[in-house]
């Protein structure tokens, strides 16, 4: 957890940085992997946060809580992240 001061600029230095790129075309994954949906780089850029600037800094992603599995919320965890990319997948043009 970070205090205040951190958690402020940790945001403001991501959203600064991600309103100065374009968001990645969702729709178009597929096509530029060959045709194929890149599934388990899907998966993997909703479950690091920190990889992808606009997500927010590895100590606060935007998602908080909700897509971080913990012993506890395994299950819960792997199946938000499943139903994420299925939908995604679901937008491909």
């Amino acid at each position: 957890m970070c205090n205040i001061a951190e958690c402020v600029t940790e945001r403001t230095v991501a959203a600064a940085v991600a309103l100065k790129q374009a968001p990645t075309d969702l729709t178009t994954l597929a096509r530029k992997n060959g045709g194929k949906f890149p599934t388990l780089a899907v998966q993997q850029s909703i479950t690091n946060p920190g990889a992808i600037a606009a997500h927010g800094a590895p100590g606060m992603p935007i998602w908080g809580q909700l897509l971080i599995t913990t012993p506890d919320s395994t299950a819960a965890g792997v199946l938000r992240v499943h139903n994420l990319t299925t939908y995604i997948e679901g937008l491909q043009k």
